[in-house]
């Protein structure tokens, strides 16, 4: 109690300069009117244990200070964020071995048979016959003490049965200024043989016959009344082949003009009967029972 005697004595009382009531020298705002004191000397230092007040803040302030928060917030994020995804990727690079992209797989079609002439269809075509279909081919079959024919494998087979002996088959038709071409097929170890093309045939003492022999020869034959007459005589030529030929035979008028697997052989003149039924034929030599096989008989017009 004494120190607190010896600190009131000292202090001075003075009057407030807006009531005038009495105020002591340390006090800072007037006990009545709660006015400022003047002479009131600042405190420079804030004593411990004495709460310093704080400033007022205004809402602005806090908005601003909300928004940088959550702008901080944002940030951090989006720095996760592309740090997530760049060790994603990393990752998955890394672990990933590279695979090169495959190349497209092309799927060839392989092409079909070469098309045939359809006498439908196609212009000048008489007469295209494969063979594949006997009930509509325009040659029959026969079986005889002298020779064969029949249908086989898609082919049309005429087979001799005794030997110097030439067979026959026809299409029953007549022509007059036609090519027939015809395929021909020789077995492989046959003997002799020659494979023909009959055409002006008028009766079966009236026709011509063009014969290529499995030897490598060629010849050119008229039957006038019953009577052979040789217009080409049996001429050896390097483009025949041993088993498989292609036989063609040109007719304009009385000229005729002989082809083997599309190579010219002879041109030459007629003095027999020209028009006429065409078919095809099979000589035989030495050897008996020898046969050829036909196939993509095509009868079409020569202009």
């Amino acid at each position: 109690m004494a120190l607190q005697s010896t600190i009131h004595n000292h202090m001075s009382a003075q009057l407030c300069p807006n009531c005038g009531a009495p105020i002591q020298e340390l006090s800072r705002l007037c006990p009545d009117c709660g006015a400022q004191n003047a002479d009131h000397p600042a405190l420079d230092v804030v004593p411990t244990g004495v709460d310093q007040p704080t400033p007022p803040t205004s809402s602005r302030c806090l908005l601003l200070g909300i928004l940088s928060v959550v702008g901080c917030l944002g940030a951090l994020i989006l720095v996760a964020c592309a740090g997530m995804l760049f060790f994603t990727l990393h990752s998955s690079l890394v672990s990933a071995p590279h695979r090169p992209t495959p190349l497209a797989v092309i799927t060839v079609v392989p092409p079909t048979d070469i098309p045939v002439p359809d006498p439908k269809t196609t212009d000048g075509v008489l007469v295209y016959d494969d063979f594949s279909r006997p009930r509509h081919s325009t040659l029959t079959e026969e079986d005889g003490d002298f020779s064969r024919s029949a249908f086989e494998n898609g082919s049309y087979i005429i087979e001799v049965k005794k030997v110097d002996t030439l067979a026959w088959a026809l299409t029953n038709r007549s022509y007059n200024d036609v090519a027939v071409e015809v395929e021909t097929n020789v077995a492989a170890g046959s003997a002799a043989v020659a494979a023909g093309v009959i055409f002006h045939y008028q009766d079966s003492q009236n026709f011509c016959l063009f014969s290529v022999s499995s030897d490598g020869y060629y010849a050119l034959d008229v039957l006038k009344d019953d009577t052979w007459q040789s217009l080409i005589d049996w001429t050896q030529s390097d483009t025949i082949n041993a088993r498989h030929n292609t036989l063609r035979v040109e007719m304009k008028g009385s000229r005729i003009t002989l082809k083997i697997n599309g190579h010219l052989l002879e041109a030459t003149q007629t003095n027999a009967r020209v028009g006429g039924d065409a078919g095809l034929a099979v000589s035989s030599f030495d050897g008996s029972k020898v046969s050829i096989h036909f196939d993509n008989l095509l009868i079409m017009r020569n202009p």
